[in-house]
């Protein structure tokens, strides 16, 4: 198996095993501080990576630019109104407004909260009791509350992933919307379905994950210049707990979205469909990453979301079965692995 996973031309002036090496040493540096230690993971991993396709001298055939580009945002809305899909572009604009409002009050929360810190002794746990002790009065950086900013767009969009995947259960509400009935339940389904794009549930999946990659990115780099600023206050109030459990999260992070690109998938379908599994990791990590090794709102997000993800799975594995097989073709997608069995959400 290549390690790229699909076939790489190189450029002329490409010298992947000197580019290796620098990368190597450039990490050595970034170890010694923890304020730096994921730059240098990622910078020793990219590394090692270039000397792997050099070994296996791997070619890489690119696309050509130019030709038909991707469906513009307003090419897109103009198509939904020509198929009468003008849901979706209202699901969508308030999807939109939903994940900045949330942005928008967690800011101003956290911004007030830094500029006047009160501490309640009566209310407080012994923990922020003894931190009140050692630190008074003193406030965290402004890199704050973009950090917990950043995190609820997390939660909000790791809650919404969950249900474009839960297959059995859309194919469920796809097939009372579809019935001839005339029955209540079919018209009040039918009415919801008009705002959610159930035929494009991967696409919102996708989109979902894009935004939790960049709102993790600006977690992160808030987090790390917050530690910079304030790190006796940082290492006290989280201790170590968030250090671990945040490298689990990045690391399946950099497990699912490496092998979600389309060269993986069409390729090395297994090796996408095992990967992807680590949002087990992901998922389970962040109910403890926070103070005293609890993230103490996330699971208020994802509870719902995550029950119906699992009983989805379940009553899928019992309506075919109990069997499973992920297809290594090499046009298989997303869509082969789940069945077309009889859904348990279903009324028939």
């Amino acid at each position: 198996m290549n390690f790229f996973f699909g076939k790489i031309k190189l450029y002329e002036n490409s010298r992947p095993l000197v580019k290796g090496i620098l990368y190597i040493l450039l990490s050595g540096p970034a170890f010694v501080t923890r304020l730096t230690i994921f730059a240098a993971m990622g910078l020793f991993l990219s590394g090692v990576m270039f000397i792997m396709a050099e070994r296996k001298q791997e070619t890489w055939n690119i696309k050509p630019r130019g030709g038909k580009g991707g469906e513009g945002l307003f090419s897109w809305f103009s198509k939904r109104r020509q198929e009468g899909k003008t849901g979706h572009v209202i699901a969508f604009i308030l999807y939109i407004l939903v994940s900045i409002g949330l942005f928008a009050k967690e800011f101003d929360r956290f911004a007030k909260a830094i500029q006047n810190p009160a501490f309640n002794p009566e209310s407080a746990s012994e923990f922020d009791r003894d931190l009140a002790q050692r630190f008074g009065t003193e406030s965290w950086s402004h890199w704050l509350p973009w950090a917990k900013s950043f995190a609820i767009v997390i939660n909000f969009n790791m809650a919404l992933m969950l249900l474009p995947v839960s297959r059995t259960f859309i194919r469920g509400l796809y097939n009372i919307s579809t019935r001839t009935d005339g029955s209540l339940t079919t018209e009040i389904t039918r009415g919801f379905l008009s705002f959610i794009p159930i035929d494009e549930a991967i696409v919102f999946h996708k989109l979902a994950a894009v935004v939790i990659y960049v709102a993790a990115l600006g977690h992160v780099l808030a987090h790390v210049f917050n530690f910079g600023m304030k790190r006796r206050m940082v290492l006290a109030t989280y201790q170590e707990w968030v250090w671990i459990t945040g490298g689990i999260i990045l690391f399946a992070m950099a497990m699912i979205y490496t092998t979600a690109v389309k060269t993986v998938r069409e390729g090395h379908f297994e090796l996408f469909w095992y990967s992807h599994h680590t949002f087990i990791l992901f998922f389970g990590a962040m109910f403890f990453h926070g103070k005293q090794g609890l993230a103490p709102t996330y699971w208020m997000w994802i509870a719902g979301p995550l029950f119906l993800y699992v009983l989805d799975a379940s009553c899928g594995r019992l309506d075919r079965g109990g069997t499973f097989r992920a297809h290594g073709d090499a046009h298989a997608t997303e869509f082969d692995v789940f069945g077309v069995g009889k859904s348990c959400f279903s009324d028939g």
